[in-house]
């Protein structure tokens, strides 16, 4: 009992096992529907949705609802709070794990999702009104990604609507666009900014006024580029890359040889990149190229988003673990690991074969794994701190 107490005592701890179980999980069941294992009605449209609302979501909330209150110099959140957030997590998770068996708990699954999000929303905004610190731009644009999270699991709800005829496939577009770029991406932007140069030892560094601004609307602006217009999404592209290498510029992050600082460092550095490369992928376009299977989303995807979650995961479970925060081999081997998940999705988007399909999503799940039994330890018997 003492030993279950402790598990739920802290928030990363339930949220981080739940992200673990269903990358594993979910991208299996992705896997197996696009070669035709599995019954999905629409594997890409569940590929999007459970990776947005059943992977990211479980460890973005279990990191925030860690340090939120500690940017905002706030007490931690009891555990009632919180475990009701992740009971709909758990939810959602079940749903997207039967949809196999029974097509309708897709909707289950957004519904549940749509819930979480609303009520971890309902905890932040509280925090933020009664925050002392000041300014609270961070502040204000977590709220504001999670929102539009909120968003996105709205429109891949819209978009499982009968009534909706035709329109229901730019919903699920939408959703997808508005889930990835303007929630996943813009939070964890926004998070890395703040906390990578400070653990790099630059300190609190101050980003450009209007940072948050221009990310956010050049993002959004992204996601609502479809149809005929999709192929000018180099244009915020483009724009992204250059904002961001010019922040970096500005922020100077010093060469690390410790692997808890250079993942970071690895993950930021994958943000300018992804998004130059992803125009270069859209100009292509424009002689008649493809679009490399969203070979630019999944740089984003992988390159920055699981970089970063798996530096900044590991830091956490560590630190609140009560261990010290030192990467051994095993930790720089997942980092490592990471880049070549990005390697085999490349070499997949470059020779779409179904052998390189499956090497990168077995790629995945060994990553997930080798992460979970690095950190697992720490998760479910960890010291409390």
């Amino acid at each position: 009992m003492e030993r279950i107490v402790r598990f739920f005592a802290q928030p990363h701890r339930p949220f981080f096992v739940l992200g673990l179980f269903d990358a594993v999980v979910m991208m299996g069941i992705f896997a197996a529907g696009w070669s035709g294992y599995a019954a999905l009605p629409d594997p890409i449209r569940f590929h999007a949705a459970s990776m947005l609302y059943g992977v990211f979501t479980p460890f973005f909330l279990g990191f925030l609802l860690t340090t939120y209150p500690r940017f905002s110099a706030q007490p931690p959140i009891v555990p009632r709070r919180y475990l009701r957030v992740w009971i709909l997590l758990v939810g959602a998770a079940s749903g997207f794990l039967f949809v196999p068996l029974w097509h309708a708990a897709f909707v289950t699954a957004l519904g549940f999702s749509a819930a979480a999000l609303v009520l971890a929303l309902r905890i932040f905004a509280e925090i933020y009104i009664r925050t002392p610190v000041r300014p609270r731009h961070d502040l204000y644009a977590i709220l504001l990604a999670l929102g539009t999270g909120l968003a996105g699991a709205i429109a891949f709800l819209l978009a499982e609507m009968p009534f909706l005829g035709s329109r229901r496939e730019l919903f699920a577009v939408y959703g997808a666009q508005i889930g990835f770029y303007g929630y996943a991406v813009f939070l964890a932007a926004v998070v890395a900014f703040r906390m990578i140069p400070f653990f790099a030892g630059r300190g609190m560094v101050s980003k450009s006024p209007a940072f948050r601004t221009v990310v956010y609307l050049v993002l959004i602006a992204h996601a609502l580029m479809g149809g005929e217009w999709e192929r000018w999404r180099l244009l915020p592209d483009f724009v992204l890359a250059v904002w961001f290498v010019r922040e970096l510029i500005r922020i100077a992050l010093p060469v690390s040889r410790d692997p808890m600082i250079w993942g970071l460092e690895l993950g930021i550095y994958w943000l300018p990149t992804a998004f130059l490369l992803g125009g270069v992928i859209d100009l292509l376009r424009l002689w008649g190229g493809d679009g490399w299977r969203h070979l630019g989303l999944h740089l984003l995807a992988l390159g920055f988003l699981t970089t970063t979650l798996a530096a900044f995961g590991t830091r956490v479970a560590m630190g609140h673990g009560g261990r010290p925060i030192r990467a051994d081999r095993i930790v720089a081997a997942i980092f490592v690991s990471v880049q070549a998940v990005v390697a085999l999705r490349t070499v997949y988007s470059l020779h779409p074969e179904s052998l390189w399909f499956q090497a990168a999503a077995l790629g995945w799940i060994a990553l997930f794994l080798l992460w979970g039994l690095r950190i697992g330890p720490l998760l479910l018997g960890g010291d409390h701190q």
